[in-house]
Order: C-alpha cells, then structure tokens, then sequence
C-alpha cells in the first residue's frame, strides 16, 4: 500500500505529505506522462531531411484538422506580423516549416489544458506562460544568434513539469471527492517542489537532446555549469519577463531594466514584441473545456469593489465564442470589476471590448477571478495584459475619467 492509499485525507492539509505522494508514482512508473504529439513528431522527421516540399508539409498537416484551425489563427496574428490569410498554403508560405513544426508541437500539447479538471485555472496560467516564455526566448536567440528553434522548444518545455504535476494531483483529487479546497498558494508549493523532476520525467520519455535536459534541470541553478547555459539564460530571463507581464499592464523596455542580463537592443526588442503574445496564446486556447468538474481551487479573499472607483461601461467578450454585454461596475489602475450572466474561466487571457467614449477600447486581459454573485449572475475582476503602447494610453485615460 503505497504513501497516497495510506494518508489520502491527509494529503489535502500536509504539502509536504502530497508532494511525496507525487513523487511515489514517478519512483514506481505510474506517472502519467503525455506522448510526444504525432503530428510534430512526423514534421520533425521531415524537416530534418536535405530536400523537402511545400507539399509534403501541408500533406501533414492537413490531416489534422485541429493544427490547421491553429495554424490559420497564427498566420492572421499580429506574432506572425497579421493579414488575411485564408489558406493552409499560404499560411505555412508565411510562417515557414520550421515554425509549422513547432507550432505542431504546441497544438499537439494544448489538448492537455483544454481538458476540464479541479486545477484546471493553474493548468490554464502555467501553459499560458509556457507559450509567453517560447516566443520570448525565440524572439532573444534572433537578437543573440542562437538557434531559434532550440530556444522556442526551450521556453515551452522548461516548466512543462508543471502542467504533469497538475494532471498528477488531479488524478489524487478525482479518487478522493471530499478533498476540500486550497489556496493557489497551496498547490503552487507542491508544483513548484516537483515540477523539475517531472519535467525530466518527460525529457527521458521523449529522449529530449541535452540542451532540452539541461534547460529543464537547471533553469532555477544559473551557477551551475552546462555548456548550454546561453539558453538557460534565456529561459531564466523569460521567466522574470512573465513575472513583469503579470503584474503589469504594459511591460516597458525600462521596466525590462531589473534584468540585468538584456542588453538596450534587446529590451527594446522585447517591448515591441511582449503585445503580440496575446494572439499567440489565443490562437491555442479554447473557451470551453471538455466537461464541467468540481474545482478545488480556494477563491482568494477579495473586496471585489474595494480600492475601485465606480463606473458603468458595457464589455464585450470577443474571439470566436463573442459573449455579453458584461457590465464593467469598478475601474482602477490595475483592472476593472464587472458583473454578467455567464461565467468567464478563471486564468484565462482574453480579448475584451469596453464601451468607452468616444471610441471603445479593446484590450487584452487575464480573467484573475470569477464568482458566483451575491444575488445573481456572476462578479470578476479583470487585469490588463501585455497592452500595446495605444492601448495602455486609451485605459490610463479611462481610468483618469472615473478618479
């Protein structure tokens, strides 16, 4: 009888004892770990080949259905440079078969996190920042001459520890329904401890290169010696970066200056790219997951109003699922709290309308929380993301106009 049958209830108040139990089922080969996706899998075969085709690649692609919506999405996305591109030729004629075989990975992958489960908001954040730190240290191995490719890879699969963890003790949780919930701060604790080891887990699995290895192993250990340490760099940086992205609406070249390993060229090129993320993420992400599910995710404490002035806008919810009007009651520097009849999922980056005078004003945000409402509907608190320089104006100028 193993540490998880013998102490299940005590899981759920000891992270420590949790962690263990995590950590039994990767030492008796019962973790669950995701196959490396087929699709990618066969575009990296074929890239690696001296003469390949146009044709060749979108034969591979076409036969998934879900990797050419993907693939279409980000061809249109202000990442890919935005257009209306209506083909799969010429969205991979844009994007080119490298990119395509990366993107088939992450497309491959995201099916992970769009499946319902009782963490599934962290699961949501951890592969959002996943896809963030990817395009990060792509977009920085361009400016310090490294393999884009290996640094994109990097950035993705650096903290996919997290997301097996996830799945892990959701697995634990849906054996044992009385679990109670706990605090993001809780679970956070037992992922963080465990995330590395099972992103090892992983490499070994998919026989990952060294670099990937080393990447994933030392990522939280700068001092120690690899000789791939520029990319462990680079994904030590994405990671501060994320950090910024989460805690402020518009990330600037003069905020990048707390990371001290950029250089003035390469915090200027961050900032230009940082508001292109949004559709990048979004061109993975699904509004709804597959089936509903109890979530054992504690909602943090919150005023909801507190610390906002009162407003009264309509927001529309837009993408291909286009929801509202939300009633936008509360605006601050740093979001908005608003009211609607159908609830939003918690962590989620969005793309939002606000029904501003004179002109609305559309904006990216991540979903911080979601409530059912006192007397009806549901209550959320909204916080801008990875604004554009525009963007960032047109909501200071809201915010003034409600002080």
């Amino acid at each position: 009888m193993d540490r998880e049958q013998r102490q299940l209830g005590d899981l759920w108040s000891n992270s420590k004892e949790l962690e263990l139990a995590v950590m039994e089922r990767l030492e008796q080969g019962t973790l669950r770990v995701p196959p490396y996706p087929s699709v990618a899998l066969a575009l990296r075969k074929l890239v690696t080949q001296e003469n390949y085709g146009l044709d060749e690649v979108l034969t591979i692609v076409s036969n998934d259905p879900a990797l050419v919506a993907d693939v279409l999405r980000c061809a249109n996305s202000a990442f890919f440079g935005r257009g209306s591109i209506s083909s799969l030729r010429q969205a991979v004629g844009r994007i080119g078969a490298q990119q395509i075989m990366r993107l088939a990975l992450v497309s491959g992958l995201s099916g992970i996190v769009r499946a319902a489960g009782p963490l599934a908001p962290l699961r949501r954040q951890a592969w959002e920042m996943s896809l963030s730190s990817a395009a990060i240290c792509q977009r920085l191995a361009i400016q310090r001459k490294l393999p884009d490719e290996s640094a994109f890879i990097a950035g993705l699969l650096h903290n996919f520890g997290w997301l097996i963890a996830i799945g892990t003790i959701e697995e634990m949780l849906l054996r044992d329904p009385e679990a109670p919930p706990r605090s993001e701060a809780f679970w956070a604790t037992v992922i963080e401890n465990c995330h590395t080891r099972l992103g090892l887990a992983l490499a070994a699995r998919w026989n990952l290169p060294a670099l990937l290895l080393d990447t994933i192993a030392l990522h939280h250990q700068l001092d120690e010696p690899s000789e791939f340490a520029p990319f462990i760099e680079l994904v030590a940086i994405s990671d501060r970066t994320n950090d910024l992205l989460l805690d402020h609406p518009l990330v600037s070249a003069e905020q990048l200056s707390v990371i001290p390993e950029l250089t003035d060229r390469e915090r200027d090129a961050l900032a230009r790219m940082l508001p292109t993320i949004p559709e990048l993420i979004s061109a993975f992400a699904s509004d709804q997951p597959n089936g509903p599910s109890e979530s054992k995710l504690l909602a943090p404490q919150s005023g909801m109003l507190d610390g906002f002035h009162p407003a009264s806008l309509a927001v529309t919810k837009l993408g291909a699922r286009k929801s509202g009007p939300f009633k936008l009651v509360g605006i601050g520097p740093n979001g908005w709290v608003m009211q609607g009849p159908e609830p939003l999922l918690e962590k989620q980056l969005v793309e939002m309308e606000i029904a501003a005078k004179p002109m609305p004003i559309r904006l990216w945000a991540k979903v911080d929380l979601c409530v059912s409402g006192e007397r009806s509907g549901w209550e959320f608190e909204c916080k801008p993301f990875a604004l554009s320089q525009t963007s960032l104006q047109q909501w200071n100028e809201l915010v003034r106009t409600h002080e």
